[in-house]
């Protein structure tokens, strides 16, 4: 299945299992980040990534500049559990990361998500990279990528009981 058909099967199964007063809320949060010039902000080719060294999983300082001594890196910027998306964007990632091993490259991903969380989603999904700790967003404000969840969402998630919105600190 296509990454394109992930997401369409990801957005019929939230159309069809999701409270209306939550799905409102998520595709305007959806709308919100595409009708927005967000993109405008990141960081742009051929721009140098901002150096960082943040924890990984295991509690381990990762360096991006000793990462880049060895070969190219690709950075993936991943909000946390609570987000279907950003979970299908590392499960695609994790099925292409062979390609980027080839030419020598390797992957690392951030994310406000705790380090106990990001375990629990490697082991489960088998991820061959790493998700690094960004507590507070720092490194993906270095980006131009950091971004708060809106209030109503959390709220919502909050009010459904989701552990989820725990995983990020």
């Amino acid at each position: 299945m296509s990454s394109q058909q992930k997401l369409d099967t990801l957005c019929a199964h939230l159309k069809v299992n999701t409270r209306s007063d939550a799905l409102v809320a998520i595709l305007r949060v959806m709308e919100d980040a595409v009708s927005s010039d967000r993109a405008t902000k990141a960081l742009q080719a051929p721009s140098r990534a901002p150096a960082f060294s943040l924890p990984d999983e295991t509690s381990q300082t990762v360096s991006l500049a000793e990462r880049l001594r060895v070969g190219p890196v690709v950075v993936v910027f991943y909000r946390g559990e609570w987000c279907p998306w950003c979970t299908q964007e590392l499960d695609a990632m994790q099925g292409v990361i062979g390609r980027f091993k080839l030419l020598g490259a390797s992957m690392l991903a951030v994310s406000p998500q705790l380090p106990i969380f990001s375990r629990g989603r490697i082991r489960r999904h088998r991820l061959d990279f790493s998700i690094l700790h960004d507590a507070g967003g720092h490194v993906a404000a270095q980006f131009g990528v950091d971004w708060q969840v809106p209030a109503e969402l959390r709220r919502l998630y909050l009010a459904l009981g989701s552990p989820r919105f725990q995983c990020n600190k």
